[in-house]
C-alpha cells in the first residue's frame, strides 16, 4: 500500500508529465500543422511623431489610403516613429 508521501509523489509526476506531453503536441501541432506566413518587404521609416495617437492616426491613415499595407509605432528618445510596409 502507497503512504501519502509516495502518493504526492505519483500526482506529482502525472501532472508535470501531462504538462509536458500537452506542451509538446502544442509545439508539434504550431510547427507542422499551420502554413507559413509570406512575409512582406522590411518596414521602412516615415516620421517622427510627438504622441502614440498621432503615430497611430497617420498609420491608419496610411492604410485606410492604401499608401502602405502595415504599419507600427515605436517609442525612441521621447518622440514615435512611424515604420510602414509598404
Amino acid at each position: 500500500m502507497l503512504s501519502q508521501y509516495d502518493a504526492s509523489l505519483g500526482e506529482g509526476f502525472m501532472r508535470r508529465a501531462a504538462k509536458l506531453l500537452s506542451t509538446g503536441a502544442l509545439a508539434v501541432g504550431l510547427t507542422l500543422g499551420l502554413p507559413a506566413v509570406a512575409h512582406a518587404g522590411p518596414y521602412e521609416f516615415a516620421g517622427s511623431y510627438p504622441s502614440q495617437t498621432e503615430c497611430v492616426t497617420a498609420g491608419d491613415q496610411g492604410v485606410i489610403d492604401q499608401s502602405w499595407t502595415d504599419y507600427r509605432c515605436t517609442l525612441f528618445e521621447g518622440v514615435w516613429d512611424l515604420y510602414v510596409r509598404i
